[in-house]
């Protein structure tokens, strides 16, 4: 490595320690131009080194960024501002406004923004709701009671076929004792009915 190599390698570190860089390349007639880096200010009037800018904190803003010599000026941020962040850049910010369908839920402060939220009352949501409740109630009345006259007619109608079918296997007997003593019965099982005439004229006869 040349000598001339080595010193420009030698400056280039020497000037990223201090906060340098490098702006234009140097020729033979004419050295490099260093400056400071770009979150940096030159410490002095020879800007031999350059140091950090200041940072403003939250609730603090920017009111001058800083320059090739002078840091960042800092203020407290004023009524309807703030700053939530930690910036060398950044001013304060104005606190939002709500519009008409909302309400200022949390207030602002120097630190944090205003929060909307949506005015208490949602009377059309309600209306919404009562009349979805009107509207279906009375239908899954009807629809419970529909079904509620359709089961038991079913069953009223299964209930009947059953007992018609019984009917038709076993027809109903009369007791012995409901049956007319003036009836008598054939071998074959048909009612036949007692001559009673014939009998007492017999009867009339023999005397």
């Amino acid at each position: 490595m040349s000598g001339s190599l080595r010193q420009m390698t030698l400056r280039r570190r020497i000037a990223e320690d201090a906060g340098l860089e490098q702006q234009s390349g140097g020729t033979a007639e004419r050295d490099v131009v260093c400056r400071c880096q770009s979150d940096r200010h030159c410490s002095s009037q020879s800007c031999e080194t350059c140091v950090l800018n200041t940072l403003c904190l939250p609730g603090h803003g920017v009111t001058q960024r800083a320059s090739l010599f002078s840091d960042t000026q800092c203020s407290p941020c004023a009524e309807g501002t703030f700053s939530n962040i930690t910036s060398s850049t950044e001013p304060c910010g104005v606190w939002r406004s709500c519009d008409s369908a909302q309400q200022d839920s949390v207030p602002g402060s120097r630190v944090s923004d205003v929060t909307c939220t949506a005015r208490s009352g949602g009377l059309p949501v309600i209306v919404i709701l009562l009349l979805s409740l009107l509207i279906l109630c009375p239908l899954v009345a009807v629809l419970v009671w529909v079904l509620y006259r359709r089961v038991p007619m079913k069953c009223l109608k299964t209930k009947k076929k059953q007992q018609g079918i019984l009917l038709q296997d076993h027809p109903p007997q009369i007791p012995e004792e409901d049956q007319d003593p003036a009836l008598d019965t054939t071998m074959q099982g048909l009612p036949v009915a007692q001559e009673q005439g014939k009998d007492s004229h017999m009867s009339q006869e023999e005397v």
